[in-house]
C-alpha cells in the first residue's frame, strides 16, 4: 500500500526531528564533581548537583548514573528536598526502565509520585507521569499508559512546560504506531516537534 508507505516514511522523519531540533546542553561531569567538594554547599545544593550528575550519565553510563542516584537517597534522610527527592526516584525508575526491569520502574516511579502528592510542582509531577506513561507503555498496558499521559499533560498546562507536553505528544503518538494508527501518531507527533522548535527558539 503506497499510501500506508508514505505515512510510514513521514512518521519516521518525525520521530527523530524532536531530539535533533532540541539538542540539550553539553554535560560537563568535571565541573560538577568540583562543586560536591566546595566547602559550604548546602545538602540541597549537593542533591541538585547528585541529580544533575545522574541526569548526564543516564544515557550511556547507566551503572554511574545510578551510584550518584543512590547518593541522593542517602543524602535526604538528612534533609527535607521533596523536588529532589522526586527527581531521584524518578531517575532510577528511569534507569531501571532502561534495563528493562518495569517493575521495579512502577516501584519507584510511584515513590516519585507519593513524595509530591499534595504539593504543586507540576511540571515535575508531568514529568513523574510521563515517565510513568512510558513504562506502562513498554508493559504493554496501553489504556493505563495513555490516561498517565494525559495525566502528564493536564499538570504540564499548568506551568506552561513545552518541553514537558512535547514528551507526553511523544509518548502518546507512539502509543498510536503501537495500534497501528499512523495518522494519529503523525498528529501528536507533529505537535511534539512544533512545542519543541518553540522552546527552542526561546533558548536563542
Amino acid at each position: 500500500n503506497t499510501d500506508l508507505d508514505t505515512v510510514k516514511k513521514i512518521l519516521m522523519i518525525l520521530l527523530v526531528a524532536p531530539a535533533c531540533v532540541f539538542a540539550q546542553a553539553k554535560f560537563n561531569a568535571d565541573s560538577l564533581t568540583a562543586l560536591l567538594s566546595k566547602p559550604g554547599v548546602a545538602t540541597a545544593g549537593r542533591i541538585d548537583i547528585l541529580n544533575g550528575l545522574t541526569d548526564g550519565f543516564l544515557r550511556n553510563k547507566n551503572d554511574q548514573a545510578e551510584k550518584y542516584a543512590l547518593k541522593v537517597i542517602d543524602q535526604i534522610k538528612h534533609t527535607r528536598y521533596p523536588k529532589g527527592e522526586a527527581h531521584a526516584y524518578r531517575n532510577l525508575a528511569d534507569i531501571y526502565s532502561m534495563r528493562g526491569n518495569y517493575d521495579m520502574a512502577v516501584k519507584y516511579v510511584n515513590r516519585s509520585l507519593d513524595v509530591l502528592s499534595g504539593l504543586k510542582m507540576y511540571d515535575e509531577l508531568g514529568y513523574v507521569l510521563c515517565l510513568k506513561g512510558n513504562v506502562l507503555r513498554r508493559k504493554k498496558l496501553s489504556e493505563a499508559s495513555m490516561k498517565t499521559y494525559i495525566d502528564a499533560i493536564h499538570n504540564f498546562e499548568k506551568d506552561n512546560c513545552k518541553d514537558g507536553l512535547a514528551k507526553a505528544y511523544s509518548g502518546i503518538a507512539i502509543l498510536f504506531v503501537g495500534q497501528k494508527d499512523y495518522q494519529k501518531a503523525i498528529e501528536y507527533h507533529k505537535k511534539a516537534l512544533a512545542l519543541n522548535i518553540e522552546a527552542h527558539d526561546k533558548l536563542k
